[in-house]
């Protein structure tokens, strides 16, 4: 670069002694307040002011459109750009350090996944050059997003063939220039996922010299966010010819549990508190038209019955569940009690009831075990399998123990 300084002052030594005085004029002519500073801050960062062709700001600067709104990355496209859309040839994603067109990207138990993506573009109708458009503009996927907005000198559309450094230097450009083969800069808008690509004028005329045919490519940074369903799973559709990214993630579903607590404390009668929990680990599921069955509900005692958050759920005692609420929330609390009502329960043996067998359980007495059974059928090899029936169940669970 700085060999490329020198040369270019050498040839301009002949008309330094002028140079030196119009600087001089110009100095004392041009107020103060109109002077710039050699560099400029963007986003914190010391940068170079940028060249002529370089968008500064606004992309649009200096062609009367005022279509920025979000920093230096443009929410709206500005008028007569062209759609990118249809001119899409490829949209790779970058896996171990390679872009891969049709990726498939494993996203595990992440909400997002991010890495590079490269869309490339060709244009052949002669909708893009000096007296047509110098902007294209294209929305990226839903989906798709990116954590900053982008643009500045890093964010250049690159030119994928080899004639624009070669028509470079057929008309005089400097092949050593690190430029060779940017062929504009683009911006995305981080809320909207808008990109606009502004061509520099040279770029300009060499399509204009190629009858309006030119490819070229753009890479940056974004993530695939999961979708909010039980799966997650996305397809990232990018238009034109290019090919779908699918990206995968484990499926997260809702869980729902129940715990009891006995009470019988401040009661004349003992009674049951029920919890059921409903997790949404993400708070992606959308409970329209969903119910929770729940046979004890119906004897649920009166005000004892609550939903958290409030509004989540309307309670139906008479048909035994709760009809879920248009919500999203990550955890929904259903509570209740009951009382705990005597519970008849009959011992049987390979499905038939035995005689004499049976017991009553209540607040007195929460359990009962049966002894002094036969452990054989009467073939004295085969072992019986030994149940319980519970004849009426309000608040009580039972379970076979060992002989």
């Amino acid at each position: 670069m700085v060999s490329k300084m020198l040369k270019k002052q050498r040839e301009r030594n002949r008309y330094l002694a002028f140079l030196v005085a119009l600087s001089m004029i110009v100095t004392m002519i041009v107020p103060l307040g109109m002077m710039k500073p050699a560099i400029s801050a963007v986003n914190g960062d010391i940068q170079p002011v940028l060249g002529e062709e370089t968008p500064r700001g606004v992309l649009g600067e200096g062609d009367g459109w005022e279509g920025q709104s979000s920093g230096y990355a443009p929410s709206d496209a500005p008028s007569g750009a062209v759609d990118l859309t249809s001119y899409l040839t490829s949209a790779e994603y970058l896996l171990n350090g390679v872009y891969v067109s049709n990726a498939t990207v494993d996203g595990g138990d992440n909400t997002e996944v991010g890495s590079n993506f490269k869309l490339d573009y060709s244009f052949n109708d002669g909708r893009i050059g000096t007296n047509a458009g110098k902007y294209v503009y294209y929305q990226l996927p839903e989906g798709v997003s990116i954590p900053i907005d982008v643009y500045g000198q890093n964010a250049v559309a690159i030119d994928n063939t080899d004639n624009y450094n070669k028509w470079r230097i057929t008309n005089g450009y400097s092949p050593e220039d690190d430029d060779s083969n940017v062929s504009g800069y683009y911006t995305i808008n981080k809320e909207t996922g808008l990109v606009i690509i502004k061509f520099t004028d040279t770029y300009l005329k060499y399509i204009d010299s190629n009858s309006g045919a030119f490819e070229g490519s753009i890479n940056f940074f974004g993530s695939a966010q999961r979708e909010k369903n039980e799966d997650g799973d996305l397809e990232l559709e990018f238009g034109g010819t290019t090919q779908p990214i699918n990206v995968t993630f484990n499926d997260k579903s809702a869980e729902l549990d129940k715990t009891s607590q006995l009470l019988s404390e401040n009661y004349e009668k003992p009674r049951v508190k029920w919890t059921v929990t409903l997790t949404n680990p993400l708070g992606w599921f959308d409970y329209s038209n969903s119910q929770i069955s729940d046979s004890f509900i119906a004897n649920a005692i009166d005000g004892t019955v609550n939903i958290e958050p409030s509004g989540a759920g309307t309670v139906d005692k008479a048909n035994s569940k709760v009809d879920l609420n248009k919500t999203s929330d990550k955890l929904i609390t259903i509570t209740y009690e009951t009382y705990v009502e005597d519970s008849q329960i009959v011992t049987q043996a390979d499905g038939t009831a035995v005689e004499g067998k049976t017991a009553t359980l209540s607040a007195d007495q929460p359990s009962y075990t049966f002894d002094k059974l036969p452990k054989y059928q009467a073939d004295g090899e085969t072992e019986i399998e030994y149940s319980v029936e519970e004849v009426e169940v309000k608040g009580y669970a039972s379970e076979v123990g060992d002989l």
